[in-house]
């Protein structure tokens, strides 16, 4: 994935997010029970402001906790000066760095990646309170997301139980880009994902951003074209809570 590509929808939806109507920052949060839209906004630029602060210690040090936004302080300038203490952090390292992550050590490029995807579905978060569209981005952008939520989550966030896995297969196809997706579910053993044209069990096209936001539950089954048994797409999402 494009580095540039990462970055500009990390501005972009970063600034979008920034920009929620002053009406609407009391608003409850849909996908996220008990948080109203200002406490997402909170959230947001905390965590950007510490993954900044992760991006910029040096590998075996600790990072400086986030600072929580002074009171008083407008929640949307909080976040504006947050993602550009990230962007400027990011822009100051090779992104071939080795910092540490919630996975251990990685490169800088690891928190690029993963605080694009992250204000994206918060966004969307953000605008579904307000009955708006998910935020607009590169069809490959969500692609990548889909790739990062199969890379970095799956691995460990998997619930076999909830899904009773018993050799099922799942396919996902975005319709705006290159993006192809063959999850097989053996009955012992780890989820398998592979990026392939295939027939699944169950299958669910639609745009790359809606299969995204299919995986982080922002968005249901019914939201997608779907053939096969729709029901594997209920338990994958039921045993992919993260």
């Amino acid at each position: 994935m494009d580095d540039a590509a990462l970055r500009r929808a990390l501005e972009a939806v970063s600034a979008d997010l920034a920009t929620t109507p002053a009406e609407a920052l009391d608003l409850p949060v849909p996908a996220c029970p008990g948080w109203s839209t200002t406490r997402l906004l909170d959230h947001v630029a905390r965590v950007q402001r510490w993954s900044a602060g992760a991006v910029a210690t040096p590998l075996g040090e600790d990072a400086p906790p986030a600072p929580r936004r002074p009171e008083g302080t407008d929640p949307r300038a909080f976040l504006t000066e947050s993602t550009a203490a990230l962007l400027a952090a990011l822009d100051e390292i090779d992104p071939t760095t080795p910092v540490a992550t919630f996975r251990g050590e990685g490169t800088a490029r690891f928190w690029l990646r993963r605080q694009a995807h992250e204000v994206v579905v918060h966004a969307t978060d953000a605008r579904d309170a307000q009955g708006l569209p998910a935020p607009t981005v590169e069809p490959e952008v969500a692609v990548d997301g889909v790739d990062e939520a199969f890379e970095v989550f799956l691995p460990w966030g998997f619930d076999a139980t909830a899904f009773a896995p018993s050799g099922q297969t799942v396919h996902l196809h975005a319709t705006d880009a290159d993006g192809e997706w063959l999850l097989r579910f053996p009955a012992d053993g780890p989820v398998e994902v592979e990026r392939a044209h295939a027939k699944g069990d169950v299958a669910a096209r639609g745009p790359a951003i809606d299969l995204l936001l299919l995986l982080w539950g922002r968005r249901r089954p019914a939201d997608l074209e779907v053939f096969g048994d729709a029901e594997l797409l209920d338990r994958l999402q039921a045993a992919t809570s993260w």
